[in-house]
């Protein structure tokens, strides 16, 4: 007995029932409140997507979740911030990205990140961009190109163009793209030209020139290899001296 009111001891039997109730109530509560938030989810994921050089291009999806979402943009692993370059809006579930005035350095691979409290979902896309073909040709390839006799000649250009070009090599405006000693490939970022066993008469311009349904481009190569000379025809000696001759 303590003055002020009695104490009253539960039997170990009650204190295991009431502390059941408290557990079981604690469960129910956090059911509960996990049970009103969901983690993001895409209904409608961003697509692959092209356009043409200039103009501007739309990524498009839709995502919900409880809470509401935050939300991400990448340039391949490289997170995107809202300027002039970019414009990121969200309308209800949609989220909407614009890449305006595309050029050859937006072609890559996009991506959103949509997180909440539960958990976070990504998606990704490619974006390609349609231009003319254009030649970037670099310094040292502007002057004369120098080459030993039976060197194999490699020369790989740079190059911006989409969709992929045709290219043609030619050589005093004769057509030797096919030439079996000479080879010109293109891929996505290069145009290689390969001549195989240079000599004497692999000396001189080369023309190459590519293009696609949006623009065509041209370089001149201007290639030279130093080969043994000749044996000499005709020889006549004019004069003999003690240590030397004079020929014509």
């Amino acid at each position: 007995m303590a003055t002020g009111g009695n104490i009253q001891i539960l039997p170990p039997s009650s204190i295991c029932h009431l502390f059941a109730r408290v557990l079981a109530k604690e469960h129910s509560d956090v059911k509960d409140a996990n049970a009103s938030t969901t983690v993001s989810e895409f209904l409608k994921e961003i697509k692959n997507a092209e356009g043409n050089e200039g103009k501007t291009i739309i990524l498009e999806c839709e995502v919900i979740g409880t809470p509401k979402h935050d939300v991400e943009w990448f340039k391949g692993i490289k997170e995107i911030s809202q300027g002039a370059k970019y414009t990121i809006t969200r309308d209800g579930d949609k989220c909407i990205f614009f890449i305006n005035n595309a050029t050859s350095d937006d072609v890559d691979e996009y991506s959103i990140k949509a997180r909440n409290q539960r958990g976070s979902r990504m998606c990704r896309c490619n974006v390609n961009i349609r231009l003319p073909s254009r030649f970037r040709l670099p310094p040292k390839y502007q002057d004369v190109l120098n080459y030993d006799k039976d060197e194999s000649i490699v020369i790989k250009i740079p190059y911006t163009g989409s969709p992929l070009p045709n290219v043609m090599l030619s050589d005093d405006e004769n057509n030797i793209t096919k030439n079996k000693n000479v080879s010109i490939d293109a891929s996505d970022r290069f145009i290689t030209l390969t001549i195989q066993n240079g000599d004497k008469n692999t000396t001189g311009p080369y023309k190459i020139k590519l293009g696609n349904n949006l623009g065509e481009d041209e370089v001149t190569l201007s290639i030279h290899v130093s080969d043994v000379p000749g044996i000499p025809q005709n020889v006549q000696v004019d004069s003999v001296f003690d240590e030397s001759v004079e020929l014509s």
